[in-house]
């Protein structure tokens, strides 16, 4: 654009951009008047109007740039009308972002809460649906159980006749089987009645012949129990490399009586009795 391109623009009060875009309008210029200060609402598309007017400022700058005359007083204040409309655009675009940011961040939150909803559900609807399939499995497994036992007890109730009608029919009659009295002779009941005899002085002679063996009384001590007495005993006993052989017999008096059975428990037992006062031969 030359110079006398940038005198027609200034004379008419009007520009017209040759980047092909769209025609910018501004307010009368006033006498001795400062540019206004009150930011005007852009168009809902603040970008073209910052873009156009980057480029007129840029045009406008390189063109008196060439010249030696400084900017008239209309190129001026048609300067501060293109920054004006600049502030305008750069304030809009950052009101835009920042609508955009906070609409970006609802949406995150609503989707974040939509998800957490969402996965609630879905643990719930799982989890019932688990709670049905186990009452389900339940009652199959009842009504299983159930088709079982009426089975078994029909099998049952079924063999059982058999086995009576097998029964009547292997057994016996009166009529066809008699009973045929054993003949025993008195020569084996005699025989019989000597070895008993024989037997029982046999064993007469044994326990005769047997030695007899003493038994023990436990005591109380001061400050022990039976229990604790026995126990003493015991490890006494087996201290002598003996293995006890002993019957323990407790009378309704609450009195513990020791009966060895064997010669060696019978021996370290009357040793004990004799150094020990808790034990006394019975």
């Amino acid at each position: 654009m030359g110079d006398r391109e940038g005198e027609t623009m200034d004379a008419t009060g009007s520009e017209t951009l040759t980047q092909g875009t769209s025609q910018l309008q501004r307010s009368p210029i006033q006498q001795g008047g400062s540019p206004p200060s009150k930011k005007t609402r852009s168009s809902p598309d603040p970008a073209p109007i910052a873009r156009d007017a980057i480029k007129w400022i840029r045009h406008t700058m390189e063109e008196q740039a060439t010249k030696r005359t400084g900017m008239t007083v209309e190129l001026q204040r048609n300067m501060f009308d293109m920054l004006v409309k600049l502030d305008t655009a750069v304030h809009d675009l950052v009101m835009a972002n920042l609508c955009c940011q906070s609409q970006l961040e609802e949406a995150r939150r609503s989707t974040e809460v939509s998800v957490a909803a969402a996965v609630a559900q879905f643990g719930a609807e799982l989890r019932m649906r688990e709670a049905a399939h186990e009452h389900t499995l339940e009652a199959v497994v009842a009504r299983y159980a159930e088709k079982e036992a009426i089975r078994e007890a029909e099998t049952k109730l079924v063999q059982v006749p058999a086995a009576q009608e097998t029964d009547t029919q292997n057994t016996a009659t009166f009529a066809t089987v008699t009973r045929r009295k054993k003949n025993i002779s008195s020569d084996r009941t005699g025989d019989r009645s000597r070895s008993r005899a024989a037997q029982r002085n046999k064993r007469i002679k044994e326990v005769k012949q047997a030695e007899n063996l003493p038994s023990f009384v436990v005591k109380d001590c001061q400050g022990k129990s039976v229990t604790d007495v026995k126990n003493m005993i015991w490890n006494q006993v087996v201290a002598k490399k003996i293995r006890p052989r002993c019957q323990t017999v407790t009378t309704k008096a609450g009195k513990v009586i020791l009966k060895p059975t064997d010669k060696e428990t019978t021996d370290a037992l009357k040793h004990i009795a004799r150094v020990s006062p808790p034990v006394t031969r019975g």
